[in-house]
């Protein structure tokens, strides 16, 4: 983990893992990345996140954007998790 790029590349040219230390948000966000299961994480992220998806259209200069609640998204979320 450093904040000099250059340090970074060297530090992946000889295969270690380099961090980019920018703010800490994210240092944690790629620690966790690094060391944690992603399958873990995405369901834990479907079952926090049940029931509360949704497609946003892209706005235009003349149109807002709509909102549009996602039941595609929930029955795979369903068939994933096998949770309601």
């Amino acid at each position: 983990m450093d904040n000099k790029f250059d340090n970074i590349l060297s530090a992946r040219s000889l295969g270690f893992c380099g961090i980019m230390f920018e703010k800490e948000p994210a240092v944690r966000r790629a620690l966790r990345n690094l060391v944690g299961s992603p399958i873990q994480r995405g369901r834990e992220f479907l079952r926090q996140n049940a029931r509360n998806f949704q497609s946003v259209t892209k706005a235009t200069p003349t149109q807002p954007s709509v909102v549009v609640e996602e039941h595609f998204a929930l029955l795979l979320i369903l068939e994933a998790t096998g949770q309601e």
